[in-house]
């Protein structure tokens, strides 16, 4: 078993456990609330245990308080499965008249509210987890502080080992708690799927993040601009870099020359090539999620030459000209590069 890693919000859990009945951390899925919580928690419910699941939502329907007993603090982990517990957490709270007596974590997703018909307000304390610093991770001494860069910044002083290679390569992998533990692709390859591309130029899939799977349909919102590999950024370049994964992205780039966004570099190929990419990465896309549930929207404004990406680009060299709409990705683009040119 991996070493625990300290984190941001311990020292702010404990502190609002000792003011409030009950503490809810939210976040994104894979941040690290459950593990987190695990370490003040002296009993633990599981509401997505697989085995009890069942058990425990008939249980929730029924007399929910009888998921509330166990050593204080009690964790209920994915409590918004229950809707319901949220007003008998609140109940227990203000019949104990003790402290420290519930921690809440779950998903972002809000919890249906047809259930809840109190806000919590002075029983429950709200955390908001993110995937680690590099602090949090051990890849940053921690020398260096935001408060002291506003507060002395003629006085700041800090040493890190990490080279630009390695600094790229953290920037990628991101900070959830369980990729930091691992090395090269695999702490790269994480949470992603692939997508089969038919009859492609280049790609024989696409590499995308694994809650594409999740949503019926999608609105591409795309800023209409130059861009220096693609000619110009619209809805297609939007469906093809904007959705792959970090693997995806140097995938595409590369024209599945690699999947290491350190590596593509030093791999990119002719310009015709990696459009074609594009075009491989836009039709799996399209045809896995279905045309009919995709719909397109082009802001053509601030149209400088160069993409967002860029820290300097330069300014706009001619006005705005406004929003695009269409079902049909192409249709979009070459009315957005007709308006420009002419």
């Amino acid at each position: 078993m991996k070493e625990y890693k300290e984190r941001i919000a311990d020292k702010s859990l404990k502190r609002r456990l000792q003011g409030k009945g009950a503490v809810l951390i939210e976040g994104p899925k894979w941040c690290g609330k459950t593990t987190t919580a695990e370490q003040l928690a002296e009993s633990i419910l599981y509401m997505d245990d697989p085995e009890s699941i069942h058990q425990n939502l008939t249980l929730a329907e029924i007399d929910p308080k009888r998921l509330l007993n166990g050593k204080t603090p009690r964790l209920i982990d994915e409590w918004q499965l229950a809707p319901k517990l949220w007003d008998a957490v609140r109940f227990e709270v203000d019949h104990r008249n003790d402290l420290g007596q519930f921690i809440l974590t779950g998903s972002s997703v809000p919890a249906s509210s047809e259930h809840i018909h109190h806000t919590g307000t002075g029983r429950f304390s709200w955390i908001l987890m993110r995937p680690m610093s590099l602090y949090e991770s051990l890849e940053s001494t921690g020398d260096v502080s935001l408060s002291e860069l506003f507060n002395s910044p003629d006085q700041i002083s800090g040493e890190n080992h990490l080279d630009i290679s390695k600094l790229a390569f953290v920037v990628c992998r991101g900070g959830w708690p369980r990729a930091t533990d691992l090395k090269g692709k695999t702490a790269l390859e994480q949470d992603e799927f692939s997508i089969p591309v038919y009859k492609g130029f280049h790609l024989d899939k696409d590499i995308v993040g694994i809650k594409f799977k999740k949503y019926d349909s999608i609105l591409v919102l795309s800023h209409f601009k130059g861009h220096e590999m693609a000619g110009c950024g619209g809805a297609l370049k939007n469906i093809s870099i904007g959705i792959a994964s970090t693997a995806g992205k140097a995938y595409i780039h590369s024209a599945e020359e690699t999947t290491d966004s350190v590596q593509v570099w030093s791999n990119l190929p002719k310009q015709d090539a990696f459009l074609e990419s594009m075009a491989d990465a836009c039709k799996a896309i399209i045809t896995y999620k279905g045309m009919e549930n995709m719909a397109y929207v082009n802001v053509a404004n601030r149209l400088s030459i160069d993409c967002d990406f860029n820290a300097h680009p330069k300014e706009p060299e001619m006005n705005d000209i406004g929003l695009f709409f269409s079902l049909d990705p192409v249709a979009l683009d070459k009315a957005c590069y007709d308006a420009v040119m002419n």
